[in-house]
């Protein structure tokens, strides 16, 4: 059985970034155009949808990441 890494921030947003330049939209516009059926179930577009969705449930822990970073760094001092 092989592990399936979760991208990190800096490869979801270069991959985000890759998937607007293809398309021609923002992934805010795709994501919306999609949740309402109206950009088709492509495989391509499948894979772009499912990365904004990591992307976006990694902000809570992006944000707890950088409280830790700060709350230890501050104990340090």
């Amino acid at each position: 059985m092989s592990i399936i890494e979760r991208p990190g921030f800096a490869e979801l947003s270069d991959r985000l970034g890759q998937y607007e330049r293809k398309y021609g939209l923002s992934t805010v516009e795709f994501y919306r155009r999609f949740q309402e059926g109206a950009m088709g179930d492509d495989d391509d577009l499948m894979m772009w949808a499912g990365l904004y969705h990591l992307y976006l449930t990694s902000l809570p822990i992006r944000y707890l990441r950088s409280c830790l970073e700060l709350q230890t760094n501050f104990v340090a001092k």
